[in-house]
């Protein structure tokens, strides 16, 4: 459990959560370079609104995210409310394609991947 007092010290759950958090970037990052070697392309660390869309069309088999679809991405993907850049930077990334295919998911329906027998 995290330490939610803000005291500028970390416990033993707020240490174990940043080295959790660190490990699954690490075994991100080989894709993580991959989407900003191809999407960042005016090489700022960061995904602006028009590179997002490119890589949420492309996330979309080619089909272009609306302007509300891309910007519900950039809001619910980048950070907390405290440390919103208005871009999507590296450790970023994997939470805002998460929010794209919870959101795709989301648009089937609930049933979608149903079978009745």
């Amino acid at each position: 459990a995290a330490n939610h007092i803000v005291d500028g010290q970390l416990d033993r759950g707020e240490l174990e959560t940043a080295i959790n958090v660190w490990h699954n970037y690490e075994k991100q990052k080989p894709m993580i370079d991959a989407t900003f070697a191809k999407y960042d392309t005016n090489n700022s660390n960061m995904l602006e609104m028009d590179e997002l869309k490119r890589l949420l069309t492309d996330l979309n088999d080619g089909k272009e995210p609306t302007a509300e679809e891309v910007q519900m991405v950039m809001q619910l993907g980048d950070g907390s409310v405290n440390d919103s850049t208005g871009a999507i930077n590296r450790t970023e990334v994997v939470g805002a394609i998460s929010v794209w295919f919870t959101h795709i998911d989301s648009q089937k329906g609930c049933c979608a991947s149903c079978t009745v027998q």
